[in-house]
């Protein structure tokens, strides 16, 4: 997968989830509204910060936090191409090395929690959500010694890198799995770009 794939996946499934979020939090509130004679001080207490949490999921979504998920869906690609494909090739000799574990993604959510601890923003979630997304898009499941590193060796498996970008080049015009969600990512970004500008 490559550049819509990622970045347009990644965006339209995140703005899904924030509406769903949106939804549940509004019936959340009617609910609120209707039994609030019967609701007890604890039940309060715990309907409110159930209902700060969806508020908080949701502004993954929001758009100061666009930039963030969009480089985050594009980040392990970022990192491990120029390392695993140019600089160190010939250590790795594979564009999936150390940001395609799920070690990566959870390493930004803990600097997310830490950002989000001292100084309330969110963005460091954004950037972790997204980086977990493109190891989700990268089917990342069928390459568990990578996915799950280092728990099975300090190693990677070394690929036969020879004209990979043509062989990349050569996928986007004739692999269904290439162009496929080149073509959803692509039309997933034009209809955001509507939705946007049908709200502004």
């Amino acid at each position: 997968m490559l550049l819509f794939g990622h970045v347009g996946i990644t965006l339209g499934a995140v703005v899904l989830l924030t509406d769903v979020l949106k939804r549940i939090n509004s019936n959340n509130a009617i609910d609120k509204t209707e039994l609030a004679s019967a609701s007890s001080s604890d039940e309060k207490v715990a309907r409110s910060v159930s209902e700060s949490r969806v508020l908080r999921a949701a502004s993954l979504a929001s758009r100061k936090n666009t930039k963030s998920l969009i480089l985050g869906s594009l980040l392990p690609d970022i990192i491990d191409k120029p390392v695993g494909l140019g600089i160190f090739k010939n250590t790795f000799s594979n564009g999936r090395i150390f940001a395609h574990t799920l070690l990566f993604p959870a390493i930004l959510a803990a600097f997310g929690s830490l950002l989000y601890r001292s100084s309330g923003k969110t963005w460091g979630f954004s950037l972790a959500l997204g980086s977990f997304v493109h190891l989700l898009l990268d089917r990342m499941w069928r390459e568990p010694k990578t996915l799950f590193w280092p728990l099975f060796g300090l190693r990677f498996k070394k690929m036969d890198i020879s004209n990979w970008l043509a062989k990349i080049l050569y996928g986007l015009f004739n692999d269904p799995k290439v162009y496929k969600p080149e073509i959803i990512g692509a039309m997933m970004l034009l209809r955001l770009k509507e939705r946007r500008h049908g709200r502004g």
